[in-house]
């Protein structure tokens, strides 16, 4: 049970039920366990090396020896030069389980949400974790595929896509793609899967940046108050030639009050011309508004898998992700 990464307490409770009687089993603790970890040189199953790389190596061969259960669909180590788009430095691993390849079939449908975002935070090497992800009929996040690579751009996320496309022997056709603000993710999709029937960006995201760039309103709390509680209703209004009437009313009032010019600037250049993207008088009928299906999954995997700390070694960060895989 150690071997195969079963939690301590798990470990503990199972053993304890299988005595009837008052047995020194009963007095085990995490300690003990650890002492026998240490003196029979056994592993969780993610550190195989002391050296990090060749312990990620060991268990992707290992993976590949399954055959048509493998779960890694690519891999480029820092010093490969196997693929022309990337450098030599660059490192990528992909993986998709078959159960994933299977829920991608099932739920990334014509019509459906599929989502893509990054995080930091899972090793030392700052190598970011990107997923896909996809809503079930139950209207809950299913992750079908992640992606480490040590940048997140055009070329690396349409490599990413270029592999969740071949594993499922087919394009996702009409989707609904919701991203964060940026041009990556919705470029190498269309790269590899075609436009999406609609593109939208995540209401968090959006809400989350109008409230970092409220100093440059140049006035009290009370004004930059004003300013957002004005634009989040904006962004909710579904009429939508109600929200052009308001919108329009709102860069004009906002550019002749030199207090709020440049917000309204800001705002005019990077929102007003993207409407499409954010309000919700656009998105009528699609019932999405922000991915947080992905945040959610970011934080389960971080606060529960990694107990809330940072994992320096990318082969314990893969121990926990394919934990949290067949968890789900």
């Amino acid at each position: 049970m150690l071997a195969a990464g079963i939690p301590m307490d798990d470990v503990i409770d199972q053993l304890q039920a299988k005595e009837t009687k008052l047995t020194c089993l009963h007095f085990l603790t995490k300690s003990d366990l650890k002492n026998i970890m240490r003196d029979f040189k056994i592993n969780k199953g993610d550190i195989q090396y002391n050296n990090d790389a060749d312990s990620v190596a060991a268990w992707i061969i290992r993976d590949r020896d399954k055959g048509e259960e493998s779960i890694v669909r690519y891999s480029k180590f820092q010093g490969d030069t196997a693929e022309e788009r990337l450098n030599e430095n660059d490192f990528m691993l992909v993986i998709m389980s078959p159960a994933q390849v299977a829920g991608l079939r099932l739920f990334g449908r014509r019509g459906k949400e599929v989502a893509l975002d990054s995080t930091h935070g899972t090793n030392a090497y700052d190598f970011q974790l990107t997923t896909l992800l996809v809503i079930d009929e139950h209207g809950e996040g299913f992750p079908a595929a992640f992606c480490y690579s040590n940048r997140v751009d055009e070329t690396a996320i349409t490599i990413f896509l270029e592999k969740c496309r071949e594993a499922l022997g087919q394009r996702i056709l009409g989707a609904v793609l919701m991203t964060d603000d940026t041009e990556v993710y919705y470029n190498a999709w269309c790269n590899v899967m075609g436009p999406p029937a609609h593109r939208l960006l995540c209401t968090w995201h959006v809400d989350r940046a109008w409230r970092r760039n409220l100093a440059k309103v140049r006035g009290d709390k009370a004004l930059q108050a004003t300013v957002y509680k004005t634009i989040r209703a904006l962004m909710e209004l579904t009429d939508a030639t109600v929200f052009d009437k308001k919108l329009g009313s709102f860069l004009a009032t906002a550019k002749n009050d030199g207090k709020t010019a440049d917000f309204a600037k800001y705002f005019e250049n990077e929102y007003a011309t993207r409407a499409d993207l954010w309000a919700f008088s656009r998105r009528l009928g699609l019932r999405v508004h922000h991915n947080m299906h992905l945040e959610a999954l970011h934080r389960v995997l971080k606060h529960v898998h990694m107990h809330g700390r940072k994992v320096k070694r990318l082969d314990k960060s893969l121990f926990a992700l394919t934990t949290l895989i067949y968890v789900n």
